[in-house]
């Protein structure tokens, strides 16, 4: 297959040094060097923009960005592609924010949005949000600053490898000259190319906007559908705007090679051949094989059983031959076979929805978009992600009622009699249900035949209430079959069970939030008929107005993949890691054997805990979790010092508690994703070790 270069106007290519930085780079985003990875970057911007600004990481994509900041009395700069490009400094003081997709002109991969942000615009910002009637919860950028002010970190899990790829590529620009440099690069890779097209009856309009990209009308004996067609036959990829003319990017990643492979394949098309002088430009334009130091972030050594981010798997990670241009033809049947492998797994007839985001998007997403004003909810929680849906509730202005453990009663669970009689003392309808599948703060989960359960006995009270499951650690280690426990949306995570980066989130959705959607639009008609509506964009822009959601837009999501068209920057790394890891899985012997390993893993975990070391495992054991395992000690152990312990000495990484209550009480292991028997064996004659000097 012939070599990819992307010359688009919205994706630049990756330096080799970053791509292999992203394969090979990974851990746990609470750790040290992750934070000292958060730290380098915010210094980088500092160094840029000056101390009056902080930058933040939002694990969204560029749209997310500019809809957390779009308020008329708020500025706000798109940088991505000038960024190093046209510009190495900034010092207009009028503007509030800077955003910057990383996959632009720094040379990263999508997954993250930068936000460089005034600090003193912060209170102004906060006053905006404050007006609106349905507040952002993914998207609080004054939150954002907020955290990253008290602890350096983010809120929400950050996609680990957009930002492994966006220090990566930092470092690479330094390397090589700073951004003043680049700026000098691609002014001289831009009148390289304009020279070329001049030369070849190539109309340039206006190439004093910008040095990132040409616009410009192709000569008159061809079609510009036709010369974008036969170079996407030969991997290289170009915007076409209209019949006659195109676009062609040039900012980024641009090596000699790459050039040589570009003008030749356009020399071919025009049956030409064009003379040119290429010493001053390979001065200029990066080398393919040059050896650059390769950028060490993390070992990636670190032995995860936390319950997400899970097992580093190299195998998994290792994708970046197929890295591609996200509108190519591959690409878009890559997408969709995804998405079809997923509905297989998890037992859905409809197709699955991808979200460049994490899965606490897609939890506001579902309440945003499948609830309406005026709604009742009742939110079952058994832990800290339960108390989640609470949050988001009140951030969209939904009422709620809570049906909640309390935390000294962490690993019990309410069942489906106990929902049955809550809801049936309630004086009003309740209109949707929001709950965890499984819990990993309190080790609790639903199996198949007590989510029918709920199903049933909530349906008896309200047939068209919407059931909305967070199945983000639960996935692939339970035997949960989506369209069987009728329920109408579930929340699915990347960096759990499927063992790839945080960062990209799935949903399952039913016939009932299908036509839910459409009612919300006043639409009678089905879907396939809204597809073929002319006016299809009409419908989607009085949804986004209607529900409040643009970048979270599930009907977008919904109607984009049924026509087989991606509208926002996607994923491609994760999307290839998914489909590696689907693979993966299937060579292990398939859905059935990789979800009873963890049933298997999880027993064998708790029966070494309570008949090996006579230990406790919280949690009723008939909704005990096969993610994760909640090892209990007894007063006088410390689990604190023991969770210290086992990374310090044997290199174990387990999860502490999220409650104050039980901080000191007990570790969380997960068995969840690649996590093999093994590894599990080694950790549990390593625990037994630590607790020796206990007694």
């Amino acid at each position: 297959m012939p070599k990819v270069i992307i010359m688009t106007s919205d994706m630049s290519m990756l330096p080799p040094v970053v791509a292999k930085a992203v394969s090979s780079q990974y851990g746990h985003h609470r750790f040290v060097w992750f934070e000292d990875v958060l730290n380098y970057i915010s210094n980088y911007f500092v160094n840029i923009f000056g101390d009056d600004y902080q930058s933040l990481l939002l694990t969204s994509t560029l749209v997310g960005a500019k809809e957390a900041l779009d308020f008329d009395n708020f500025k706000v700069k798109d940088i991505s592609y000038s960024l190093g490009v046209d510009d190495s400094s900034f010092d207009d003081k009028s503007v509030d924010a800077y955003i910057i997709a990383p996959e632009g002109s720094l040379m990263g991969i999508a997954g993250t949005a930068i936000v460089v942000i005034r600090k003193d615009a912060i209170p102004k910002l906060k006053t905006n949000v404050d007006k609106l009637p349905y507040k952002p919860y993914l998207l609080d950028i004054v939150n954002a600053y907020n955290v990253w002010e008290k602890k350096q970190t983010t809120p929400y899990s950050p996609n680990i490898s957009a930002v492994v790829a966006l220090a990566a590529a930092l470092q690479f620009t330094l390397d090589h000259g700073g951004l003043a440099k680049n700026v000098e690069r691609h002014i001289k890779i831009a009148s390289f190319i304009r020279n070329y097209l001049g030369r070849n009856n190539f109309d340039i309009i206006d190439a004093s906007l910008t040095n990132a990209f040409t616009v410009c009308k192709v000569p008159k004996n061809i079609k510009a559908d036709d010369l974008v067609e036969s170079l996407a036959q030969e991997n290289i990829f170009v915007d076409l705007l209209d019949e006659q003319t195109i676009k062609i990017g040039h900012f980024g990643y641009i090596s000699y090679q790459s050039l040589d492979i570009f003008i030749k394949a356009l020399d071919k098309i025009l049956q030409t051949s064009t003379d040119l002088s290429w010493q001053e430009i390979k001065e200029y334009a990066f080398d393919e094989s040059s050896k650059d130091p390769e950028i060490i972030l993390n070992s990636a050594t670190e032995k995860l059983l936390t319950p997400g981010p899970t097992y580093f798997n190299p195998e998994i990670f290792d994708v970046m031959e197929n890295y591609t241009y996200y509108k190519s033809k591959k690409f878009i049947k890559d997408f969709l076979e995804l998405s079809d492998r997923l509905s297989v797994w998890m037992g859905a007839h409809n197709p699955t929805l991808t979200l460049s985001g994490p899965s606490t998007g897609l939890m506001e997403a579902a309440i945003s978009n499948l609830t309406r004003a005026g709604d009742r909810g009742l939110i079952i929680s058994h832990g800290k992600f339960g108390d989640r849906w609470t949050e988001i509730c009140q951030a969209k202005n939904r009422d709620y009622l809570i049906l909640k453990v309390a935390d000294e009663d962490w690993g019990q669970a309410f069942s489906a009699k106990e929902i049955d009689d809550f809801i049936a003392k309630q004086d009003k309808q309740i209109d949707f249900i929001c709950f965890q599948q499984n819990e990993t703060s309190s080790g609790v989960a639903y199996n198949q035949k007590q989510i029918e359960e709920i199903s049933k006995v909530v349906r008896r009270h309200n047939s068209n209430i919407i059931i909305i499951m967070d199945f983000v650690s639960g996935s692939f280690a339970h035997d949960i079959n989506f369209d069987e426990v009728d329920i109408d949306a579930a929340i699915i995570g990347s960096q759990k069970g499927l063992g790839i980066s945080s960062g990209v989130a799935f949903l399952n959705i039913s016939d009932r939030a299908i036509r839910r959607l459409l009612d919300l639009i006043e639409y009678s008609g089905s879907l396939s008929d809204l597809i073929k509506e002319e006016t299809l964009d009409k419908y989607l822009d009085f949804f986004e107005k209607k529900q409040q959601v643009h970048y979270l837009n599930i009907l977008r999501l919904l109607t984009d993949l049924h026509k087989k068209n991606i509208t926002d920057m996607p994923n491609v790394f994760h999307i290839y890691s998914a489909l590696k890891s689907l693979d993966s899985m299937d060579k292990l012997g398939g859905r059935d054997y990789f979800i009873n390993r963890h049933a298997k893993l999880a027993k064998k975990t708790r029966d070494y805990v309570e008949n090996k070391l006579g230990l406790k495992i919280l949690g009723d054991k008939d909704y005990l979790s096969n993610s994760v395992s909640l090892v209990l000690f007894p007063e006088n152990i410390d689990a604190v010092k023991i969770k210290k312990t086992l990374k310090e000495q044997y290199g174990f990484s387990v999860a502490g508690a999220q409650s104050d209550y039980w901080k000191s009480k007990f570790i969380r292991v997960g068995h969840l994703g690649y996590v093999d028997e093994k590894t599990i064996d080694d950790f549990l004659q390593s625990l037994a070790k630590v607790l020796k000097d206990y007694k």
